[in-house]
């Protein structure tokens, strides 16, 4: 989607023309990228956040209030002057990502790529983040590539792959009740959130 390379086979289309046609700067600019591995450069969190655009501290600050970051942000020392990244202040898995959700929030792009986003937190700290992902969502066209099923259940379609095959399409409810790979995958999901004895 991001064109880091084309496809082999098939095309991958965007409002019906081929990405490949379209001019890899705009494309970029549409597309929103939160990942399980965010990356911060050695700069203040503002400049994280701001990478790249031109913004106010004002519109950094909203897109944190919106992204529910501000409140973290503004307990650190410096607040949003906290340096971060390799010589700076080392934050949490959840830190980051939120990080990157506010990034996103500022961008404000018409496509949202979730990569394996909670992939690397605990489910409590999955539960919270889900809730800022969710508005995030909203009006956006979105792409979500999870393990856990509890980020995609309301998604409009969903592609289960195993091995590089499609296995199962349909939505949450669908792959349910086919009982196949989604199905197996939720069970071994909410075996693992019960508490041990």
């Amino acid at each position: 989607m991001e064109r880091f390379y084309d496809p082999t086979l098939g095309e991958v289309l965007l409002d019906g023309e081929n990405i490949k046609n379209l001019k890899l700067e705009w494309l970029m600019s549409q597309i929103g990228l939160v990942t399980q591995e965010p990356t911060l450069l050695s700069l203040s969190i503002r400049d994280n956040i701001a990478y790249g655009r031109d913004a106010s501290s004002l519109q950094i600050e909203d897109a944190a209030k919106t992204a529910h970051a501000h409140t973290f942000i503004i307990s650190l020392e410096k607040g949003y002057d906290t340096q971060v990244g390799r010589v700076g202040l080392s934050l949490t898995e959840e830190q980051k990502i939120r990080l990157l959700v506010v990034r996103v929030v500022l961008s404000n792009p018409c496509i949202l790529l979730l990569d394996e986003v909670t992939g690397g937190i605990d489910f409590e700290a999955e539960r919270s983040v889900q809730e800022d992902l969710d508005l995030l969502m909203l009006g956006r066209s979105t792409i979500i590539i999870a393990r856990r099923i509890s980020l995609i259940k309301n998604a409009d379609f969903i592609a289960v792959m195993q091995k590089g095959r499609l296995m199962e399409i349909g939505t949450h409810y669908e792959l349910i009740a086919s009982d196949g790979l989604y199905a197996e995958i939720l069970r071994c999901e909410e075996a693992a959130k019960l508490p041990k004895r």
